[in-house]
């Protein structure tokens, strides 16, 4: 064979490999790229006049810059949802030792519901580089890895949400802390000896113990891989507002067009109490129903 011909598909077959080898995790958009991050709207399926479908939504990410409504259905695995957890089902990550998942919901797939737990669902994959953090709102989901993609029945009445997030290594340590006080239902996770010494909180959680608190809340500020600023809130079962009116949290934070002013009412429930929640007349309110 030609030298130069065989040094060409050297070269063609190590490009191939580099570029299937360079899968980094991450959030996908609806065509599969890794991205930012992302927020799908599903829409609900009882709408004024009108019976929809039940699996069509919404879907806004880091690139587009209004809201979209996708061509894709919730319940099939094309889609940004659909993409994002292919790195787990697709790609076996859950049979990995170089990868941790989560995950979570306190009502999970086929499970029966047990009392005590947070109510929060989500999933978290990533590996020693980066990974994501998918937090929603569908209840039964996702699906055990060995199952593949599945969406519920029970997600297709109501409008649900789901948001994802792509971080660094060094943000899912603050995440992991974060989980302790959210103490979310892991139904199946995986956290490899490679990861418990930085980890060891989390690993607790996935064996199904409950770490120690140092206080009654906790508020993460975290920075996605581009540099996008998140704030997320958790509190224990433990909170308790004693005066029982609405706590207000204000965050000044950068966003594109300038400072954004945000308040945040704590619409934490208490059993057998009713918490309002209200805007100061300074603070503007944007109803995005």
């Amino acid at each position: 064979m030609d030298t130069r011909l065989s040094s060409r598909l050297q070269i063609i077959i190590l490009c191939v490999c580099c570029t299937e080898c360079s899968t980094d995790i991450s959030c996908r958009n609806e065509a599969g790229e890794p991205v930012d991050w992302f927020i799908i709207y599903k829409l609900p399926r009882y709408k004024i006049g009108e019976v929809g479908s039940g699996v069509d939504y919404m879907y806004l990410d880091s690139s587009v810059g209004s809201w979209q409504m996708s061509k894709y259905m919730v319940n099939t695995s094309q889609g940004a949802i659909g993409n994002t957890l292919k790195q787990l089902y697709t790609g076996q990550a859950y049979k990995s030792n170089s990868s941790v998942y989560a995950l979570y919901n306190d009502g999970p797939p086929i499970l029966d519901y047990i009392k005590g737990y947070g109510h929060t669902k989500g999933v978290l994959l990533f590996d020693h580089s980066q990974g994501f953090w998918l937090s929603h709102s569908i209840p039964h989901f996702p699906s055990f890895p060995e199952r593949g993609y599945l969406y519920p029945s029970s997600g297709k009445v109501n409008g649900q949400t789901a948001l994802c997030m792509t971080y660094d290594y060094d943000q899912f340590l603050s995440i992991a802390k974060h989980m302790v006080y959210l103490y979310p239902r892991f139904y199946n996770c995986s956290v490899p000896a490679a990861f418990t010494l930085d980890l060891s909180q989390l690993a607790q959680l996935c064996e199904g113990s409950k770490p120690r608190l140092a206080s009654d809340r906790n508020v993460e500020h975290l920075s996605s891989i581009k540099g996008e600023q998140f704030v997320s809130f958790a509190k224990s079962e433990h909170f308790v507002d004693a005066e029982l009116t609405p706590s207000m949290a204000i965050l000044q934070t950068s966003t594109r067009g300038g400072w954004l002013r945000l308040w945040v009412p704590t619409c934490w429930w208490s059993p057998g109490r009713d918490q309002f929640t209200s805007c100061p007349p300074t603070a503007p309110c944007r109803n995005t129903s």
